[in-house]
């Protein structure tokens, strides 16, 4: 996996390199920080950014529950972000949709990336800093997802699409520097962990599959469908722009407490992605993705993804 980092900056460096120029005028783009959203359309209060992506990379896993296989993949990633203000009213939505497959030697086509992802939080502002808030959050994936090296044959899917999904919606107050930069506290949470069909979880002890009917999985009880949160939230989005918005740096961050049991103990949720244009359709991407909800694994679940491929904002 180092060598494949190392790879991603050459790659960086020799894309600076092409212009001394731009080497030389560093300093300044990094005194005059442009902290503006990209956008592609703007009606009427709207703005909206978003791109395309296909990209040929290799990706790494560490107790990744949905998946825990590392190897060359294939994968189209397709992320929204649209965004509304007009007067005292503000409202910040992105999607992420994400779908992979990879192949190794010997062995069929495996799932290597799948994300649904939808992010919305309403504001409104008290001053230029500072609103009410209400967010909601929902996550799930697109298919079946299977332990590999236990199920050979697939009989035993350990989650699917709306198996588990995750809904969290709550109120709070939110401090905004700019559309890049903000923070959100929601006191008052609500959170829905459900399940629309049985899934297993592989027993170590008895050396077996297990069907959802008869063992708790995801924090949901046996034989139920669902299970209610009720605690504190906190996020943090923050994206910054550098050589003329070629490199593009975000991170999200979510933390949430649930007040009904164990409130000492915090889910974490944690996105580092950073993309680099090499021209106008090729760029490298280099994501980590770390996970800890306690519920779902005793640790922290990490995905770590670099690619290069076709670019194309929409």
């Amino acid at each position: 996996m180092w060598t494949v980092r190392y790879i991603f900056f050459i790659l960086c460096l020799l894309s600076f390199v092409e212009s001394h120029g731009q080497i030389s005028n560093v300093y300044n783009e990094l005194r005059n920080l442009n902290f503006k959203i990209t956008t592609t359309d703007t009606i009427l209060g709207w703005r909206r950014d978003g791109n395309l992506r296909l990209n040929f990379g290799q990706t790494h896993y560490e107790n990744w529950v949905q998946n825990n296989n590392s190897r060359l993949d294939l994968n189209v990633q397709l992320n929204q972000r649209i965004y509304y203000q007009y007067r005292k009213n503000l409202w910040d939505n992105q999607v992420y949709l994400q779908y992979g497959l990879s192949k190794l030697y010997g062995e069929g086509l495996q799932k290597s990336l799948d994300r649904l992802e939808v992010n919305s939080i309403y504001g409104k502002i008290i001053n230029p800093h500072l609103s009410y808030s209400y967010f909601a959050n929902f996550r799930t994936q697109f298919s079946n997802s299977y332990d590999y090296k236990r199920d050979e044959k697939k009989d035993y899917r350990i989650s699917g699409f709306m198996s588990p999904s995750f809904l969290t919606t709550g109120v709070g107050i939110m401090w905004r520097r700019n559309n890049n930069l903000y923070i959100n506290l929601a006191p008052v949470t609500w959170r829905l962990v459900s399940i629309i069909s049985p899934v297993y979880k592989y027993n170590n002890q008895e050396k077996k599959f297990i069907n959802s009917d008869e063992t708790e999985v995801f924090g949901i009880p046996a034989g139920n469908s669902s299970i209610h949160h009720l605690g504190f939230n906190a996020s943090l989005y923050y994206k910054l722009e550098l050589f003329k918005k070629r490199w593009s740096i975000e991170n999200r961050l979510a933390l949430y407490s649930n007040y009904l049991s164990n409130p000492k103990n915090f889910d974490i949720d944690y996105t580092f992605n950073t993309r680099y244009k090499i021209n106008k359709f090729v760029s490298t991407n280099f994501s980590i993705q770390a996970v800890y909800d306690d519920d779902v694994f005793a640790g922290f679940q990490i995905r770590e993804n670099f690619s290069i491929g076709l670019n194309l904002n929409i």
